[in-house]
């Protein structure tokens, strides 16, 4: 039994002096391993984050900022077209949506005309009182 003693304890000391086995390594995790799959799993989601940003830059932003533009140029267009119709010439101008068209007048041509009218008839309207 003495001799089991010592062929165990000297299979332990010989086991503490040569490290760990082969065997036990086997089971060990391998970090180089690992690494890399990190690195992969990194560059695989930052490509999907980048795709992702993307879309929502394209869908979103881009096409908001596209409306917006769009109905700038719009309103700076009828701006322009009403400013033509302002000039002492009372230039009509003409709007159409689907099939319908409508002459649009500037309200203060239409003023001007009113007083211009007003006048003369206000010229008859006295004219006839002092015949009276």
């Amino acid at each position: 039994m003495s001799n089991e003693t010592t062929d165990i304890s000297s299979e332990i000391e010989k086991i503490a002096k040569e490290g760990p086995s082969e065997k036990a390594g086997a089971r060990k995790f391998r970090f180089p391993d690992f690494s890399i799959f990190l690195w992969g799993w990194f560059f695989i989601s930052l490509i999907l984050l980048m795709v992702i940003a993307w879309n929502y830059l394209q869908n979103n932003v881009y096409d908001q900022g596209v409306r917006t533009g769009a109905q700038n140029t719009a309103a700076q267009i009828y701006t322009d077209m009403i400013n033509k119709a302002a000039n002492d010439q009372c230039n009509t101008i003409f709007v159409q949506y689907e099939n319908r068209r409508v002459d649009l007048i500037n309200v203060r041509c239409l003023q001007i005309l009113n007083q211009n009218n007003a006048a003369p008839d206000a010229a008859a309207t006295e004219q006839t009182t002092e015949k009276k």
